[in-house]
């Protein structure tokens, strides 16, 4: 059996346009991770965030005042390593009114094969509104 090796991991994300993004990533490794958020076009929504790090804390953070685009992806690259093993999950939050308030993605990512998962912390929180 063969298995592909690869340094990026590229996660479809649904956003509501309008929405407060808020990303923040945490690293507890050697490599040098680039964490992206990109349009249908490959385009940049966010100034990349990047971290190299095996302190976890202080947190790399990044916001958008209000989400205006129609795809959204999250690209993570960290060219150091050829096997990234990258998870992500998400969840949503409603109102009394049972419309969406809150969009959290969580991913998570293993750099070197130690499956422990806790090369990258990185959350994305989608908020209806700011303030």
């Amino acid at each position: 059996m063969s298995s592909i090796l690869k340094n990026t991991v590229k996660f479809p994300l649904e956003i509501p346009q309008g929405y407060y993004v808020v990303c923040m990533m945490q690293t507890q490794a050697a490599y040098l991770y680039k964490v992206r958020l990109t349009d249908d076009q490959d385009k940049d929504i966010i100034n990349p965030m990047t971290r190299q790090s095996q302190n976890a804390l202080p947190p790399v953070y990044a916001d958008i005042a209000s989400f205006r685009s129609n795809a959204c992806y999250v690209v993570v690259e960290v060219s150091q390593s050829s096997n990234i093993d990258a998870r992500i999950v998400c969840s949503d939050f409603n109102g009394i009114d049972n419309s969406l308030k809150v969009r959290n993605y969580t991913i998570v990512a293993e750099d070197n094969g130690d499956s422990d998962y806790n090369d990258l912390f990185l959350t994305i929180t989608a908020y209806k509104s700011k303030g």
